[in-house]
């Protein structure tokens, strides 16, 4: 990794609710129950009640749902 191109030099990109299911290939409610249980990323509070994820969270995430066996 180059220096200019360490994680602590990108922004910080929040992305909602819908993005994360395309990426975890998971429905709401599956986020849902997960998070609850403390097994997915937590989300973070924006305005009127909305919630979205650090990209970089789900990314990691993604990344370790690949690695993991069934």
């Amino acid at each position: 990794m180059t220096e200019t191109n360490k994680p602590s030099d990108r922004p910080t990109k929040i992305i909602r609710t819908e993005e994360v299911e395309k990426r975890t290939g998971l429905r709401r409610t599956t986020i849902y129950r997960r998070r609850k249980k403390g097994e997915f990323v937590k989300p973070v509070d924006l305005e009127n009640g909305r919630i979205g994820y650090y990209e970089h969270e789900i990314d990691e995430y993604v990344m370790k749902l690949k690695r993991t066996p069934y």
